[in-house]
C-alpha cells in the first residue's frame, strides 16, 4: 500500500484550530487553559509521529490521549457551571494522568466516550449539544477495526476521515467555551479551508510508476493508531515492525 502524503498533511492541520485556540489563551493571560491544550497537543504529536516515549506503547499512547479527550469532556462540563481555570486544569491531570485507567481494556470504549460527552451535553445549548452527538457518531465509526485486505485503501482513508472530523467538531466545544468572539469561527474555518486547498493544490495525485511500495499487515491490535507514514513508524516503533511488512515491485 503506497503512503498518503495527502493525509500526512490533512491530519495534522485538523489540530490547526486547537493551535489557535492554545494561543488565544496564553495571550488572554488565561494559563490553566493553555496549559491543558498543549498537554493534550503534545499527546497528538506523539501519536501522529508514531514515536513511543516513556516506556510507553503507541497503543498505551493511543489510549492515554483517548483518556485526556474523556477528561476533556468532563472538564467541559463542569466549565459550564463553574468557570475556574485552575480548577479544570486540576481535573484534567487528576483524571487524564491517571495510568492505572491506561491500562483499563475499555477505557476506549463507544459506551463510556458516549456517557462522558452526554455528561457535557446534559449543561451545554443546543449548538454544542450538535456537536457532541456528532462527535458519538464519528467516534462509533471511527472505532470500527480496520480490515486488512489486499484494496484496503478506501478503509484507511475512511479511517481517517473520521479521525479528522473527529478533531474539528471537538475543537469547536473548545472555542465554544474559550470566550472568542462569534467572529472568530469565520476566520477559524478560513484558515482550515485555505489551508485544506493549499495542500490539495500542492501535493500531486498519486499515479502509478514502475515502481511502488505496499504493506503487508496482520490484524491489527484494537486501540492501535494506524500509521500516517508506514515506512517511518516501522523505524520508530517496535509494534509496527512486527505488524506490517514492506513489498515493492
Amino acid at each position: 500500500m503506497k503512503m498518503n502524503l495527502l493525509y500526512q498533511s490533512l491530519f495534522p492541520a485538523s489540530l490547526l484550530p486547537w493551535f489557535i485556540i492554545a494561543l488565544f489563551h496564553f495571550f488572554h493571560g488565561y494559563i490553566s487553559l493553555c496549559l491543558i491544550l498543549t498537554l493534550h497537543l503534545s499527546s497528538h504529536a506523539v501519536v501522529i509521529l508514531h514515536r513511543p516515549l516513556l516506556q510507553m506503547d503507541m497503543i498505551e499512547w493511543n489510549k492515554f490521549l483517548q483518556l485526556q479527550r474523556l477528561a476533556l469532556w468532563i472538564t467541559y462540563s463542569f466549565r459550564n457551571h463553574w468557570d475556574q481555570h485552575f480548577l479544570s486544569l486540576i481535573l484534567f491531570v487528576c483524571i487524564s494522568l491517571n495510568f492505572k485507567l491506561i491500562r483499563e481494556r475499555n477505557i476506549t470504549s463507544e459506551v463510556i466516550h458516549t456517557l462522558c460527552v452526554l455528561t457535557y451535553c446534559s449543561t451545554a445549548h443546543i449548538a454544542p449539544i450538535v456537536a457532541g452527538v456528532g462527535c458519538i457518531v464519528l467516534y462509533y465509526y471511527q472505532k470500527k477495526p480496520t480490515k486488512i485486505h489486499w484494496e484496503m485503501k478506501n478503509d484507511v482513508q475512511t479511517y481517517f476521515n473520521l479521525r479528522i472530523g473527529y478533531n474539528y467538531i471537538f475543537a469547536f466545544i473548545e472555542w465554544y467555551l474559550s470566550g472568542m468572539t462569534s467572529g472568530s469561527i469565520i476566520l477559524l474555518i478560513f484558515l482550515i479551508l485555505l489551508f485544506n486547498v493549499t495542500v490539495f493544490s500542492q501535493i500531486p495525485e498519486e499515479r502509478e510508476q514502475g515502481r511502488s511500495e505496499w504493506f503487508d499487515a496482520f490484524n491489527l491490535p484494537n486501540d492501535y493508531p494506524y500509521p500516517l507514514n508506514i515506512s517511518d513508524a516501522m523505524e520508530r516503533c517496535n509494534t509496527a515492525k512486527k505488524l506490517f511488512k514492506s513489498h515493492q515491485i
